[in-house]
């Protein structure tokens, strides 16, 4: 039997189970038409942002650490769970210009020394403390 992923309305109720092939086709549709970043430009609109600016009119925080890889590998996993964590810690969603920018994705190749992510802080406690925290929280498998 093919995996299946589950189908969620807006509430979080489930409404239907497509095979992973599927959804993965069907993420790619939204993508492709346009549809995913319409209803991103209507949820930071919703959220009273400007809804047209572009990445790079984005200010990053002034404080920065970049992971390099330690070793050779393939990104065999992305922990959603402890990015998001990491980001808060360094300010985010609250500090515009907080967050982790991430160097690879899944599946990508590294040799070592390769940036593997960047952390942005607006302000250098942030930064320390996200630091800190990644040596009990693992972002990447490789």
């Amino acid at each position: 039997m093919a995996p299946s992923v589950r189908l969620l309305d807006e509430e979080g109720k489930q409404i239907g189970v497509v095979t992973k092939l599927e959804a993965l086709q069907k993420a790619k549709e939204l993508l492709d038409s346009g549809a995913a970043y319409r209803k991103m430009q209507q949820i930071i609109r919703a959220q009273g942002g400007n809804p047209s600016i572009l990445p790079e009119d984005i200010p990053l925080g002034k404080f920065v650490y970049t992971q390099h890889a330690s070793k050779g590998g393939r990104i065999h996993a992305i922990h959603n769970g402890p990015v998001s964590h990491i980001a808060r810690i360094a300010g985010a969603p609250d500090d515009k210009g907080a967050g982790v920018y991430l160097h690879v994705h899944k599946g990508s190749v590294v040799k070592r020394g390769d940036k593997l992510f960047t952390l942005y802080a607006e302000n250098r406690s942030k930064l320390a403390y996200a630091r800190d925290m990644l040596r009990q929280l693992k972002m990447l498998d490789y």
